[in-house]
């Protein structure tokens, strides 16, 4: 009898093999239930995970349209590869991710996908113990900054980014593949709407980011990571800044920009309800972007300028209910939250505490900082951090190629150029710009970023002696950012202009900062009604300054530091750059539109000088004779040719001075040296990833 049986089971196999045959010979003769079957059948009877994982595919791409049973289908080819164990996992992941991206609309199979995906990305790669060997690998190259507002996803495959060149969508990145999506349709920067920060959910399938809309007012919004229509959760409650969600994805860590604080708040995905926890001055703004959820969520680490420092930060830890702060890591020196180890036991920051900036730990227990910290990795730069993913890895961005400072000598009368560009300072090579000179010619100033794009702040003023090649370093005090743009020496050489935060954290405050100690006093200020301070320049006396404000029509503007009192000279319809005052401070020379114009400083009409497009710097010749100004080579060109033109009217000169970037000219009082900032080669920032450099349990 049991012969008979198994004989009749034996049979039924092959019939149903059979009828497979006949399923893939009659392709869509068999209906979409028949094959699913059929699948089924081979997984779970047959343990042929390959040929069921065929079948599958198959469905999946025959009955597109059969939405119900193509998710299914799509749902079991994730399931088999989970079978076929550890080497299959990234296709695993992919075929879920995959359930989630094109079928949203089936909740069951959405909900199991999700949850098989969130466990496989939780699952620790150090599995496989021959993997333990430090990796550092660069992984995207490219001439543009965008993704240091993005963030990895927790597989680490993708990686989002801000799209500049396409008006500031939001991007996503396939590593694996090298591919680039938008996953905002922003098509104009004329209604002045684009992103922002952004970072990726815990299962990978959706994403986290700011918006700012037509008002200027930010949003945070959440988007499929195939893009489609996005959803805000909250706006008009700050500038909101997403940095991590809970693991279950019902909440997500943010910071609210306001005017004059700065607030850590969770923000409900569910109904967009704003908790907030803890506000801090507005000067905090940039250290705070650098916040950590451990992964209990019991804890958030965060920086937090110094007391008495506008540029070092120190870490404190904080329940998410918004109470029992504690200083974790306090030290002169600026230290940086980079994120927790995937074990929650150790918080991961940078110091540069050696003189460089490296990677260090320290250990965690009972919200207490454990012992002192630990050097986990030396020397790792100026390196911008995207985040750490579940199994450890930390994505970081490096600038490449940036600025530096040039000095070449031009012959006054020919425009000949007597000797090439030299690198003038060669302290913090790389991040060096805006140069100036004293009026007697003895000292070059420039502003520096130090390499630093984590910290506080970090910014300095760097101050060469001409003569004895000396170099001595600034710190500005009374502010946590330095507009690099704007640098000048004052005309008796005691104090540098600079634009920066006020007290209450508000940008735009024009500050003149003591040549000797770095003590900053506000001499003029920025706000949104009477717009904001660009391109200053001192009166020859030192008693006034001309400037442009922006608010709607551009303005050139006479202040007179003694009463405080401002006088417009110019209304421009146009977009106003490089402005800038003649040696004698009689005349203004200006960009507006496609246009270079002089203007009397004393009152009268404006007079056109000529008319040139994609003009990038303008200055005066020593003797007022000219304008120096830099031109790039064609539309959207790194490369910038130096032309100078008689200010009395005639053709303009291409001199034989072209670089890169090249902007900021400045004349010494000789009238033969010029100093300006250029680099030396395409910029480029550079995404890489360190993988098995967190520091073990010991045992």
């Amino acid at each position: 009898m049991r012969k008979i049986k198994a004989s009749r089971c034996f049979l039924g196999i092959l019939l149903l093999a059979f009828s497979f045959g006949l399923i893939l010979a009659s392709g869509a003769q068999q209906s979409a239930e028949e094959l699913y079957e059929a699948a089924i059948f081979k997984k779970d009877a047959d343990g042929d995970i390959a040929g069921a994982i065929k079948i599958f595919r198959d469905i999946v791409e025959r009955f597109p349209g059969d939405v119900e049973i193509a998710a299914k289908a799509q749902l079991q080819i994730g399931i088999c590869y989970e079978m076929l164990g550890q080497k299959n996992v990234e296709q695993a992941k992919e075929a879920f991710q995959k359930v989630l991206d094109n079928f949203p609309g089936q909740t069951e199979e959405v909900k199991i996908a999700r949850e098989k995906l969130s466990f496989l990305l939780k699952a620790p790669v150090t599995a496989n113990k021959k993997d333990t060997e430090f990796k550092l690998e660069k992984v995207w190259d490219e001439s543009v900054d965008s993704w240091f507002m993005g963030s990895p996803s927790p597989d680490g495959r993708y990686v989002t980014f801000v799209d500049w060149e396409n008006f500031q969508n939001l991007g996503i990145r396939d590593l694996n593949k090298g591919e680039n999506r938008l996953l905002t349709d922003n098509n104009s920067w004329e209604g002045g709407e684009f992103a922002y920060w952004s970072v990726f959910s815990p299962d990978g399938s959706r994403i986290a980011y700011t918006w700012q809309n037509k008002e200027g007012a930010g949003e945070l919004r959440t988007i499929g990571i195939q893009g489609g229509t996005p959803r805000t959760l909250c706006k008009d409650v700050g500038f909101p800044m997403p940095v991590s969600w809970c693991q279950d994805g019902s909440r997500i860590l943010v910071f609210l920009r306001q005017k004059e604080s700065v607030d850590i708040a969770f923000v409900s995905v569910g109904d967009g309800f704003v908790e907030k926890l803890k506000s801090y001055p507005s000067r905090n703004f940039t250290s705070l972007l650098w916040m950590g959820l451990s992964p209990n969520e019991k804890y958030i680490a965060f920086s937090i300028l110094q007391k008495d420092s506008a540029t070092s930060t120190d870490i404190h830890l904080m329940s998410p209910s918004g109470s029992d702060v504690i200083p974790l890591v306090t030290h002169p020196a600026d230290d940086v939250v980079l994120g927790w180890t995937p074990d929650g036991n150790h918080l991961l920051f940078m110091s540069d505490r050696s003189g460089s900036y490296d990677l260090w730990a320290i250990r965690v227990v009972d919200g207490k900082p454990h012992g002192d910290p630990e050097l986990v990795r030396p020397a790792v730069g100026n390196i911008r951090p995207l985040g750490l993913t579940p199994e450890g890895s930390l994505f970081f961005g490096i600038y490449s190629g940036w600025s530096d400072i040039f000095v070449a000598e031009i012959d006054p009368d020919t425009g000949e150029v007597l000797s090439p560009p030299t690198k003038a300072v060669e302290m913090y090579e790389g991040y060096n710009s805006a140069p100036d000179w004293t009026s007697d010619g003895k000292y070059l100033v420039c502003r520096s970023s130090k390499g630093n794009m984590a910290g506080g702040g970090g910014v300095s003023l760097i101050i060469l002696n001409i003569q004895t090649k000396g170099i001595r370093e600034l710190i500005p005090k009374g502010t946590s950012s330095l507009n690099f743009h704007f640098i000048r020496w004052s005309p008796d050489g005691r104090s540098i202009l600079g634009l920066g935060y006020d007290e209450k954290g508000n940008y735009g405050a024009l500050y003149a900062f003591d040549a000797q100690t770095g003590e900053g006093a506000i001499i003029a200020r920025s706000d949104e009604k009477t717009g904001f301070i660009f391109q200053p320049n001192w009166a020859p006396d030192g008693k006034a300054l001309y400037f442009l404000r922006r608010n709607g029509d551009r303005q050139i503007l006479y202040f007179d530091l003694e009463t405080g009192e401002e006088k417009v000279l110019f209304d421009s319809p146009a977009h106003t750059l490089c402005l800038t005052l003649s040696p004698d401070g009689q005349h203004l020379a200006f960009y507006a539109g496609d246009t270079v114009m002089l203007l009397p400083t004393s009152g009268g009409e404006s007079r056109k000088l000529i008319q040139e497009k994609d003009i990038s710097t303008l200055t005066w010749s020593q003797d007022g004779r000219f304008l120096l100004y830099g031109k790039r080579q064609k539309p959207k060109s790194e490369v910038v040719d130096v032309w100078r033109i008689p200010v009395e009217g005639g053709d303009s000169q291409k001199l034989e001075l072209s670089m890169s970037h090249l902007m900021h000219i400045r004349f010494h009082p000789d009238g033969r040296r010029i100093a300006f900032t250029a680099s030396t080669q395409p910029q480029k920032s550079e995404l890489w990833v360190m993988k098995n450099f967190i520091p073990r349990e010991k045992e």
